[in-house]
């Protein structure tokens, strides 16, 4: 199934509700689909001071809703204020299907900034079948931001193997305002495409 949703804070939202709710989603997603995404798209809270660059959330997750799984990419972004004037955030949800797994690599798939909504304008609606994401076989090459950041490339390397080992992955801690996503990026170009969404 390939399908998207966006959740944010709305007067009124697609299923009628106010407040954090559907704004848009493709037309005949199942209920069950629409509820389990509402339920991952809050955005936690930042530390003092930090940019809205560093609370955004960029994720690749299993979802299981109704007896099927699916594989979802998210990005989770503040967006200035709601009709109320209180803090908002969106979330773009994107349902993948078997074929987008086998071609394109979670990284650069969450990288690419003009295929995520930063904002929602207008009123709710039920959205079209999303086309089919074209290859992205992602980045190539050494680790030049983990030399950059942390003194030594393999650190990458040794980092992806303690994520791999322990199945629920490893905290690498670095200096503020490091480009993360390009470290990630290069961490994961170490995998073939096959094995980037964890699936074997």
């Amino acid at each position: 199934m390939r399908a998207e949703l966006l959740h944010t804070s709305l007067p009124r939202g697609l299923d009628g509700g106010t407040g954090f709710c559907v704004a848009a989603c493709t037309g005949g997603m199942p209920a069950a689909t629409r509820e389990a995404l509402a339920a991952i798209s809050g955005l936690p809270e930042g530390w003092p001071g930090c940019s809205d660059w560093e609370r955004t959330l960029r994720v690749t997750r299993q979802v299981s809703c109704g007896g099927t799984t699916h594989w979802v990419a998210t990005v989770t972004r503040p967006c200035g204020v709601d009709h109320t004037g209180r803090g908002n955030r969106i979330a773009h949800h994107r349902v993948l299907d078997a074929a987008e797994l086998e071609r394109c690599d979670p990284v650069a798939l969450l990288s690419d900034h003009e295929r995520w909504q930063a904002g929602w304008k207008g009123e709710p609606r039920e959205l079209e079948v999303p086309p089919a994401i074209e290859p992205m076989p992602g980045r190539q090459g050494p680790a030049e931001r983990w030399a950059a950041v942390l003194g030594d490339a393999g650190a990458a390397a040794e980092a992806l193997e303690r994520a791999w080992r322990s199945g629920v992955g490893a905290w690498v801690v670095v200096p503020a305002g490091s480009d993360r996503l390009s470290m990630l990026a290069e961490m994961v170009s170490l995998l073939p495409l096959s094995r980037r969404w964890a699936r074997g």
